[in-house]
């Protein structure tokens, strides 16, 4: 009994430091509350990113409204019910924040109901090939396309780099980025933003989401973003004005992973639900909707994208050395 009360005397000793510690800093900018820097596990579902440089973020909680500074291992350096403050503090603490990016910079966009460590292994490897990274975190299942395009704008206007930037999106990502590309266009801002690449993206919706869109479990637990994925709704997002291409999940047969979807699929996505035009380039990678993010193959295609502008292969074919694509 002597130990459990010695036990949860220190705890409250050390709670109480913080917390005091906390507020000292926060008298220094009255508008931040008293912080014990802690893991937050770097946010899902109900964060939204507003800053992102050096691997530091801001975010707002769109439930409480409330905003947070994290730092590249997603503990929590500040916070605040003010944005100004948190943002005050990020330019502060981030010891990267103000610099220029000379690096090519890639923006990762991930899917409905995933996080930015879904992006992780296409991370990872751009970062191992040189290129600077901003994985951004929405809120997929809380608001709009169009309110998520907004938010990629911003970031994307907000970073640092040098010259232009790319895109790489997985799954739903793609309609967001469709949507911050046409939002840029008609602001008359586009230059910057030179390419994009969309990892199983329902680019014309998804025959699932028509068949269960009406449904109220399918609207509480998608939000308005899920609406967008029915056909008539994806469609009707402009074609990018940007040089693309599309990396697709199938199963490497005619009939697919998902009897449901005609032809082959990658379990949610069909081949054809991928394409835009019957022109687009398309490589294909044999797996699951989520799993091929995890590929090597995809990877290597987003890669040559990245390099080359072309996500395909480029294969001599007999004794003349023509060129011709690989998928």
């Amino acid at each position: 009994m002597r130990m459990k009360t010695w036990g949860l005397k220190v705890g409250a000793t050390v709670l109480l430091a913080g917390i005091l510690a906390g507020a000292v800093a926060a008298e220094e900018r009255p508008n931040l509350l008293p912080n014990i820097e802690m893991w937050s596990g770097g946010g899902r579902y109900i964060w939204r990113d507003e800053s992102v440089r050096g691997g530091w973020r801001v975010q707002t909680n769109v439930v409480t409204g409330h905003c947070r500074v994290l730092d590249p291992d997603q503990v929590r350096r500040a916070w605040s019910l003010d944005p100004d403050a948190c943002r005050q503090a990020f330019a502060e603490k981030a010891p990267d924040a103000n610099v220029q990016e000379e690096r090519p910079l890639v923006f990762l966009v991930h899917g409905l109901y995933g996080s930015r460590f879904s992006m992780k292994d296409i991370e990872s490897g751009l970062l191992e090939a040189g290129y600077a990274v901003v994985v951004v975190t929405y809120p997929s299942a809380r608001g709009t396309i169009a309110e998520h395009a907004a938010q990629l704008n911003r970031i994307i206007d907000e970073s640092r780099a040098e010259g232009s930037v790319k895109i790489v999106t997985h799954s739903m990502g793609a309609l967001v980025a469709r949507q911050a590309l046409a939002q840029r266009l008609e602001r008359g801002v586009g230059a910057r933003v030179e390419g994009l690449v969309m990892i199983a993206p329902p680019n014309k919706g998804s025959v699932l989401a028509d068949m269960i869109g009406e449904a109220n479990t399918y609207e509480w637990a998608t939000g308005p973003s899920g609406q967008t994925l029915r056909s008539d709704e994806a469609r009707g997002i402009p074609k990018p004005h940007v040089p693309y291409c599309v990396v697709a999940g199938v199963s490497g047969n005619d009939i697919g992973f998902n009897p449901i979807v005609a032809g082959d699929d990658d379990g949610i996505v069909s081949l054809d639900e991928t394409r835009l035009s019957e022109d687009d380039e398309v490589v294909t990678v044999q797996g699951f909707h989520h799993a091929i993010l995890r590929k090597p193959e995809t990877l290597d295609a987003v890669l040559r994208f990245l390099d080359t502008g072309r996500c395909a292969v480029r294969k001599a074919s007999g004794a003349t050395g023509k060129q011709e694509e690989g998928k």
